[in-house]
């Protein structure tokens, strides 16, 4: 019996444009500023530069980043291993395990994190060195307006995190389910050895389908934040735009995106609205000190807020 791949990547072509659906459904009620935390190095070099620093994700403040998702897509995988109803559906399981994380030496993503909220006291604890963090307030609606951009390194994708294990849950197992379903259309009658290559179909098509949620799955434990992100999706052979920098966590990789649209009044610079700094013992001098910064780069009319939280950093 000769396998029918035309038919195949029909069936996964649909799957795909399902399993989309459902992903573009969290990106919906996108607020109207998103706020990145910062220290007041990380505002100067990002106002200098008219760039955002998207940090790999291994060296995120979260050390769970990725790996949740992963454990969580690990889990669900092997439930349906104990349950599998022929050769063909086992080994496809038994394989996805082994790659079930598409950032474990396949490709590489880097991250730039943004909050719905400005004012976290949790945020304020990580960036706010001696009183200098900053939420530096973005425009949604102007960020990623540059048309025509065909630069791969400037590619990026806003993802809504998602923060319930019960929904986690139902879209892993949506992108699983519908998978094993193509699987099984497209193996009927066939042993393990001749369903090979449709077998490694499948497991390519739910590693890329699984990945984008891998980007935007954290625990419950950090749903104040309401976080959004910027993701750049980066290939073993297209490394040329990586940079490197010191962090908190040693040598540390970014890339630097340009998100500033190509027109309007934000043309070619940050869409740049509003700025909230931490909690300060002279908020005066930081609200005097800000306005100056802001001025000599050209953000003049970017809207001033300090900290309401009773407490020091």
């Amino acid at each position: 019996m000769s396998l029918d791949f035309k038919a195949l990547d029909s069936t996964l072509a649909v799957t795909s444009a399902e399993i989309a659906n459902s992903r573009n459904g969290l990106q919906t009620d996108v607020p109207e500023l998103l706020f990145h935390y910062t220290t007041s190095t990380g505002m100067r070099g990002i106002l200098d530069s008219s760039r955002l620093w998207a940090t790999n994700y291994r060296f995120l403040n979260d050390a769970s980043e990725v790996a949740y998702g992963a454990n969580l897509f690990e889990s669900l995988i092997r439930d349906r291993l104990t349950t599998a109803q022929n050769d063909v559906v086992s080994e496809f399981l038994s394989r996805t395990l082994h790659t079930a994380n598409g950032f474990n030496g396949m490709v590489d993503c880097y991250i730039a994190c943004f909050c719905a909220r400005d004012d976290l006291l949790n945020q304020w604890r990580t960036y706010a060195e001696s009183g200098g963090g900053y939420a530096l307030g973005l425009q949604t609606k102007e960020i990623g307006l540059r048309w025509g951009q065909l630069e791969r390194a400037q590619d990026f994708m806003l993802r809504r995190v998602v923060y319930n294990p019960e929904q986690q849950r139902g879209l892993l197992s949506e992108v699983i389910d519908k998978t094993m379903d193509a699987l099984i259309a497209g193996t009927q009658g066939l042993s393990v050895a001749d369903s090979n290559s449709v077998i490694a179909r499948c497991c390519q098509f739910m590693r890329a389908e699984v990945a984008d949620y891998l980007l935007s799955f954290k625990h419950p434990a950090f749903e104040i934040e309401q976080e959004w992100r910027l993701c750049h999706v980066v290939f073993p052979n297209e490394e040329d735009h990586v940079l490197f920098r010191d962090g908190p966590y040693g040598l540390t990789p970014y890339v630097s995106l340009d998100v500033s649209p190509m027109a309007g009044i934000y043309q070619n610079r940050l869409p740049l609205v509003r700025i909230t700094h931490g909690p300060a013992l002279n908020p005066e001098n930081m609200r005097f000190a800000l306005e100056k910064l802001l001025r000599s780069k050209n953000y003049a009319f970017v809207e001033i807020a300090g900290s309401t939280l009773p407490v020091r950093v």
